[in-house]
């Protein structure tokens, strides 16, 4: 089965179109190769990190409709500062690791509680 198939969302699968334009023979995008202004309905729930030493990674931009979902903007922040449990730091390790060893997408979908709601609700974001 294909990779694209199983993104539920339009908008993840927009993003994972986005991240396939031929990028110079390289398998994912730059940074600098990721224009706000070919996405800015996207830009809402687009989260861009980047390594930050062998276990960790910074927020470098969060989404305003990601932000309100949280209650607060990560933006800057390392991941191991803002999963201090082990348990969370380790599962999001888990799951940014094939994005940043091997640039492979990532897409996750299913309940989860954000740290300001109180209620779960469905979710996909594909990793970059």
């Amino acid at each position: 089965m294909e990779f694209r198939t199983l993104i539920a969302h339009p908008a993840p699968r927009q993003l994972y179109d986005y991240r396939l334009v031929p990028r110079a023979g390289r398998p994912a995008p730059l940074r600098r190769d990721i224009d706000p202004i070919d996405m800015p309905k996207l830009l809402p729930d687009l989260i861009i990190a980047e390594r930050a030493g062998p276990d960790d990674l910074r927020y470098r931009l969060v989404g305003t409709r990601i932000v309100r979902a949280h209650g607060l903007d990560d933006t800057g922040w390392l991941l191991s500062d803002l999963a201090r449990e082990h348990d969370a730091l380790a599962l999001a390790l888990q799951l940014y690791t094939p994005v940043l060893d091997r640039a492979l997408p990532v897409y996750t979908e299913g309940p989860f509680r954000w740290p300001a709601a109180s209620s779960a609700g469905p979710g996909g974001r594909i990793r970059r």
